[in-house]
């Protein structure tokens, strides 16, 4: 089997983070972070939590190939990219880390950097999920946790805003990067979480 790289994105609370940590424990497959892997070789470079956003030009291939290698070298045939394909501008050029003050009107922007999905098609063959909820079952998730910075100032009309540019860079990742359409999918969020992940396993495996 060859080894498949999985991008799972959607915005805050759409499931992916229980999708991705239910499989890695049911299945095995490997967890991968954009944000994770920029912290680990910033951290390793010397530089602060603080300092790392200042660096993302010079960590990010790094991060990218820290993740590819650490793929590479495993038993598992599936790696799952737990992501989000557009954030809004002040959050995606810090790279994804937490910001503490968020502006509504900020327009969006791409967060899943191209250099990493670029060295991951290198090596592996790549598909890409998104994942989507209806805004009022998304917002009664985010009430229920409140962890993220900016989940108190959540509302229907921000979510669908969200929502509506994670699908359209999604949309524009898949078309620049040639995804055929066995590779590429949206699967609704909408009923009990078990239906999503066997939709999610479903065309992982096939």
């Amino acid at each position: 089997m060859i080894k498949q790289v999985i991008f799972i994105g959607g915005v805050n609370s759409c499931g992916k983070t229980v999708i991705t940590e239910t499989l890695q424990r049911n299945k095995g497959y490997l967890i991968g972070k954009q944000k994770r892997a920029l912290i680990e070789v910033g951290e390793k470079k010397g530089y602060n939590w603080e300092e790392i956003p200042q660096h993302y030009e010079e960590l990010i291939e790094q991060a990218a190939e820290l993740l590819a290698d650490r793929f590479q070298e495993s038993d598992q045939e599936i790696m799952l990219i737990d992501c989000h394909y557009a954030f809004k501008m002040k959050k995606a050029l810090a790279m994804n880390l937490e910001k503490k003050d968020i502006n509504e009107d900020e327009p969006f922007i791409q967060a899943i950097d191209n250099r990493l999905i670029k060295i991951f098609q290198r090596k592996f063959r790549i598909r890409f999920i998104f994942l989507e909820a209806k805004p009022e079952l998304v917002l009664q998730r985010i009430k229920e946790r409140q962890k993220n910075i900016g989940d108190q100032v959540a509302t229907l009309e921000s979510i669908s805003d969200s929502q509506d540019a994670e699908l359209k860079f999604w949309k524009e990742i898949t078309k620049n990067f040639s995804i055929e359409e066995q590779d590429k999918t949206i699967i609704k969020n909408d009923e009990k979480i078990e239906k999503a992940i066997t939709d999610v396993l479903s065309f992982i495996e096939k």
